[in-house]
């Protein structure tokens, strides 16, 4: 005996009508509602009623929906800028100052800044995504011979395409200074007379691009102090 049949008969039982003369005349009625209410699936050979809900199911698709969408979007922006031919220029990033643990995190990273004094870092973040583009560092370096201004910038992308890029490209001189392989190459004079250097160094994971202005020109001294 189903279950949908002992419900009925506990129905049926106080009422005068025998059952089957009771089922018989509200037999459509029944069979309809078990239509709406149930559907019969096949399990492994076994049948089996499932009772379906169509809130629930339309909730279920709504939520799958957006389930979906959502990969999308993040897969799209996902490492957005190191996509193969994407290139961006400073329009497309915005600058700000780092926290105090950011500077004392980067400084530690690189040796050479540690050999710095008035160190200042700002970082600039790729605008659709907030990701990090690079981080800029100013600093100076004196010693009994010269004064050195120097300017770095640490690439994380090489599809950031910032304004004197070109000018880092093809470098005439090389050098290896412990490890290190630098480039580098006179620039002439920068805006207050002073002699400028280019020079091109890489990390693990970015590609650093160094401006050095000094009163004397004694670039090679400041190669030998920063990278010795």
């Amino acid at each position: 005996m189903g279950r949908l049949e002992r419900d009925l008969k506990r129905k049926v039982k106080n009422t005068k009508k025998d059952y089957s003369e009771w089922y018989s005349e509200h037999e459509q009625q029944i069979m309809r509602r078990v239509e709406e209410t149930d559907e019969e699936i096949e399990l492994g050979g076994i049948k089996a009623k499932r009772r379906v809900y169509m809130p629930v199911i339309l909730g279920c698709a709504v939520i799958l929906l957006a389930a979906i969408i959502t990969i999308i979007v993040l897969l799209n922006n996902s490492s957005r800028i190191d996509q193969p031919g994407l290139t961006f220029s400073e329009d497309a990033v915005t600058q700000s100052y780092m926290t105090e643990e950011e500077v004392n995190g980067l400084i530690s990273g690189y040796p050479q800044f540690e050999k710095m004094e008035n160190v200042t870092c700002t970082k600039l973040l790729y605008s659709a995504d907030d990701s990090l583009v690079m981080n800029i560092v100013d600093g100076e370096l004196e010693t009994p011979n010269d004064f050195y201004l120097i300017n770095i910038r640490i690439s994380y992308t090489q599809s950031f395409i910032f304004f004197d890029k070109w000018e880092f490209e093809d470098l005439e001189n090389q050098t290896v200074i412990n490890g290190t392989a630098i480039e580098y190459e006179s620039k002439g004079t920068d805006d207050y007379g002073m002699d400028l250097y280019y020079a091109v160094t890489k990390s693990e994971n970015a590609t650093l691009y160094w401006k050095v202005s000094c009163i004397e020109g004694l670039f090679d001294e400041w190669l030998q102090i920063m990278f010795e």
